[in-house]
């Protein structure tokens, strides 16, 4: 339950609380980034995508936490996670960051997954409750969602010591912003 709490009230911030709180967290920026240009390029345009991604799971997750009351439609999310995710695909991945894309494009789909039983669910009349598990206290997607983005921070790291502290930190909040269930929001 407790679980289901933290979730409900990250996801029911609303948008322009969430935009300010999220303007003291560090953006990407490539400019000074010490890994090969096109990396930095790359993973510029890759966190502006995740940016998109996270703005519509929390627009989603309004529209069926308030009972289709305010966010957004859940097929409208459908057509632009779609949208999104095809967006990614067609970026240009510089062979040695391909794993840590592919990690990034995996919590988003795993969160598209929750969010799709969570609106079944909701059809069917059955309580948010519904889609947790016991075993790991909240949707197994969620689980792997937020295992997938560790993984894709991890992969940062090892592919790129030799960045900043301010580089590291900005990379770390670019993947927490995705991240449903990250407390620190």
């Amino acid at each position: 339950m407790r679980t289901v709490l933290m979730l409900c009230s990250v996801l029911l911030l609303a948008p322009g609380a969430r935009a300010d709180s999220r303007a003291a967290a560090p953006s990407f920026d490539a400019r000074y980034a010490r890994m090969a240009r096109a990396e930095a390029l790359f993973l510029e345009d890759l966190f502006a995508l995740t940016r998109g991604m996270a703005q519509e799971n929390r627009l989603a997750a309004s529209w069926l936490l308030s009972g289709g009351a305010k966010g957004l439609p859940f097929d409208d999310y459908t057509e632009r996670a779609a949208a999104l995710l095809d967006e990614m695909e067609r970026l240009e991945t510089p062979p040695r960051i391909h794993e840590l894309s592919e990690r990034v494009a995996d919590a988003f789909r795993a969160q598209g997954g929750f969010l799709a039983d969570w609106a079944a669910a909701r059809a069917e009349g059955q309580p948010f409750e519904s889609q947790l598990t016991s075993e790991f206290g909240y949707h197994a997607g969620l689980h792997r969602s937020q295992r997938s983005l560790f993984q894709a921070y991890e992969r940062a790291l090892a592919l790129f010591p030799d960045e900043d502290e301010s580089t590291r930190h900005a990379l770390q909040a670019e993947l927490r912003a995705l991240d449903l269930l990250w407390r620190g929001r």
